[in-house]
């Protein structure tokens, strides 16, 4: 039995416009809809995520805690907002449904004002838009060209004192400014990284300092509900520690939602990106869970077509570089050129394991070079070498003298048509013509010298960049781009940021982290002055 729905402006953006899809997720309903707009037999099938739960009932609640601020998620833009919390003297509360801290990514980007031009500046928003097929809300953006180098320096200035201090990276002459075509304006970028390590292992630290702060970190402690007053605002939410018990957290300002994507929920996953069905999840324990009690609340998810970030390959050398590709049957599927973080897309329609194997001869340094790029000397290969005492236990690069016994280690299907492949590749690249992909003549170099090598490389999701629409300020809107009181999102939870296919890894480094640090700071103060 399919559950009728009357398509109302508010229930049809809630759902992402999903009833204009059509066989875009035919894995999960077929596109047949009455005239009036209500659902008929054969209509789609509405997820369990848009039913939102029974109200826990309050005698069901163990323990209540009242805090200026609640901030759901310990990742890099609860971290972020924590750190704005105290600098505004706010009592907040931190809930996290692991045991520790958690993020991911080496580098946040924001923009020096004080060093740019506002007419680059907007430029350098265009860029984004444009990388992104104009699709992002462009004040969202904005957001972050005019109040990332504010947040980012504070938080410079925060953690200089900790463990693990942030550090600015901007030298003139290594890193240039971004033209504002024929003029000399410029815009300014700079980048903030832990001194050691990523952002994985240092956010542990941060926590750690803030808690010394006066921040109250709830760990093993999943948010379930949000608390809404008779008039709609978000009053509060309802979480579960590691006994079972109900904690409610009421809260005078308000609720920030900075819980991640929704990589691990499969059904989330067939209903907003269904051409990641067979894509291999990167991460862990990211459910949507901000993004479903948003939808509760009256929020959006942003339209059908997220962007996802698929540049996780496994780790080993010179992913980037053009080498010859070879699915696991041993068949040639795409021009090399493809960034290494657009190859997802071409697996979608020829290779739905997302899997495929990287292939280069003793002559791979000297090709490098001619590409521009660098090559990893040969002598740290046994780090990545699963039959190497010196793997690091994350690379799958394998050795081989001839093509037979190499296509036996990367655990290729169809032997015969993997030797096939790598001969008429050699004979493209002897003629100076790829026929069959037509890949520029440039970056057609043999593969005919033992020993040979082969990187095994799995496309997974690293993150989804899509989330739940807010205003300029993370405010949490409804279908009706009102603000729902109270509610506020940051980091991957927020949305109409992004909207391409894929994020643009190149295009500006680094953003994803500067929104989560900028989305943080901002949403505590617009919280506080609401």
């Amino acid at each position: 039995m399919h559950q009728a729905v009357n398509f109302s402006r508010r229930n049809f953006v809630q759902l992402g416009g999903v009833a204009t899809l059509g066989a875009t997720a035919a894995s999960i309903y077929s596109p047949a809809i009455a005239q009036a707009g209500e659902l008929i037999e054969g209509a789609p099938v509405i997820p369990s995520f848009f039913t939102a739960p029974d109200p826990i009932a309050e005698t069901d609640i163990a323990e209540a805690y009242d805090y200026d601020l609640v901030i759901v998620g310990a990742g890099n833009s609860g971290i972020a907002a924590a750190a704005a919390a105290v600098k505004a003297g706010a009592k907040v509360a931190v809930v996290e449904k692991w045991n520790t801290a958690n993020g991911q990514g080496s580098e946040g980007s924001g923009i020096d004002l004080d060093e740019s031009d506002e007419a680059a500046v907007q430029y350098l928003v265009n860029t984004h838009l444009k990388g992104n097929s104009w699709r992002p809300r462009r004040d969202v953006v904005e957001t972050w060209a005019h109040r990332s180098g504010e947040a980012l320096h504070y938080l410079l200035d925060f953690f200089a004192d900790c463990e693990n201090p942030l550090k600015y990276e901007y030298e003139p002459g290594e890193v240039e400014p971004v033209a504002y075509p024929g003029t000399d304006k410029k815009a300014t970028l700079f980048w903030v990284v832990p001194t050691e390590g990523n952002y994985m292992k240092a956010l542990k630290v941060y926590a750690d300092f803030l808690a010394s702060k006066g921040v109250d970190f709830y760990y093993e402690t999943p948010a379930m509900q949000l608390v809404q007053d008779e008039a709609g605002r978000v009053a509060g939410v309802v979480c579960q520690n590691a006994d079972g018990a109900y904690i409610k957290f009421n809260t005078t300002k308000g609720v920030i939602l900075c819980t991640g994507d929704y990589q691990n929920d499969p059904e989330m996953v067939s209903w907003y990106l269904p051409d990641l069905a067979h894509s291999e999840p990167k991460q862990i324990g990211k459910t949507g869970d901000g993004l479903k009690m948003a939808l509760w609340a009256g929020g959006v998810v942003e339209p059908v077509g997220h962007t996802k970030m698929s540049h996780g390959y496994g780790n080993g050398p010179m992913g980037d570089e053009p080498f010859l590709i070879l699915d696991m049957n041993g068949k040639r599927f795409c021009d090399e050129t493809v960034t290494l973080w657009e190859r997802q897309t071409f697996f979608r329609f020829s290779n739905e394991t997302c899997q495929y194997v990287q292939l280069f001869d003793s002559n791979y340094a000297e090709q490098v070079e001619g590409w521009g790029g660098k090559a990893t000397p040969a002598e740290k290969f046994p780090t990545y070498m699963p039959e190497s005492d010196e793997h690091n236990g994350k690379g799958k690069l394998f050795q081989a003298d001839t093509l037979e016994e190499l296509a036996g280690k990367l655990g290729i299907d169809d032997v015969e048509t993997f030797i096939a492949s790598v001969e008429r590749y050699n004979e493209l690249v002897a003629a100076g013509s790829d026929d069959d992909f037509g890949k520029d003549p440039q970056y057609l170099k043999p593969v005919d010298t033992a020993p040979f090598y082969g990187i095994y490389r799995n496309a997974g999701i690293t993150a989804i960049t899509s989330g739940i629409l807010t205003d300029a300020r993370q405010r949490v809107i409804d279908a009706n781009d009102e603000p729902i009181a109270g509610l506020y999102a940051a980091g991957n939870t927020a949305g109409g940021f992004f909207g391409g296919v894929e994020y643009q890894l190149r295009t500006i480094e680094g953003i994803s982290i500067g929104k989560a640090f900028t989305g943080g700071y901002v949403a505590v103060e617009t919280a506080l002055n609401d």
